[in-house]
């Protein structure tokens, strides 16, 4: 939609950044930090299917790939 030219402006998460900053012509500025929108995040099993990822996002290493990612506390 951007590339496009459909849009002014697009408001996202933190993380985009860096891959709108490799396009030609996009400039990126941060949100100030009043205004700045703290997410909790959560996760619902619905059948013991799940349980291997649920087990896998609680890990250290899940953790870690989650902080890089910018879902951090």
């Amino acid at each position: 939609m951007l590339q496009a030219r459909q849009a002014d402006m697009f408001i996202g998460y933190q993380s985009y950044a860096p891959m709108l900053e490799a396009v030609p012509g996009f400039v990126t500025l941060s949100v100030p930090p009043p205004c700045q929108v703290h997410a909790d995040y959560a996760f619902a099993l619905c059948s013991g299917a799940a349980q291997p990822l649920a087990a896998f996002l609680r890990s250290v290493k899940a953790q870690k790939i989650l902080q890089e990612g910018e879902f951090s506390q």
